[in-house]
């Protein structure tokens, strides 16, 4: 999956621009957790064998040593891991994103709007 995503995109602007629907997904795919930004934040980091370190890969990450759910050797490596399985889970699931905290629709639009350049309104 890597050699696909990683010709085309480098830095976070790049997935906002070129990849609006993946980021799109990957919202919808964690509920709402990621914003735009750190949606694509994560595409990239991903696309340059990075791990995207956040409370929610982060956690994922440390349950998945605890149970021994994982090859990797330490926490920094699973991250990366995580990294690679829910972008698998926004692709995979991708036609199950409706409902109320996971809306394609809505998260595309608010990428939509990041790529205009235009504000996102405040939520309370």
């Amino acid at each position: 999956m890597t050699s696909t995503i990683s010709r085309k995109v480098r830095s976070q602007q790049d997935v906002i621009q070129r990849l609006p629907c993946l980021t799109a997904h990957l919202i919808a795919e964690t509920l709402g957790y990621l914003t735009p930004e750190a949606a694509a934040k994560a595409i990239a980091c991903y696309t340059r064998s990075e791990g995207f370190f956040c409370e929610w890969y982060y956690d994922w990450g440390e349950r998945r040593l605890a149970s021994g759910n994982t090859e990797c050797d330490g926490l920094r490596e699973t991250i990366k891991e995580v990294g690679e399985l829910v972008l698998r889970n926004a692709i995979r699931r991708r036609s199950h994103h409706r409902g109320p905290m996971a809306e394609f629709r809505q998260a595309l639009a608010l990428v939509r709007q990041l790529r205009q350049g235009c504000q996102r309104p405040a939520t309370r």
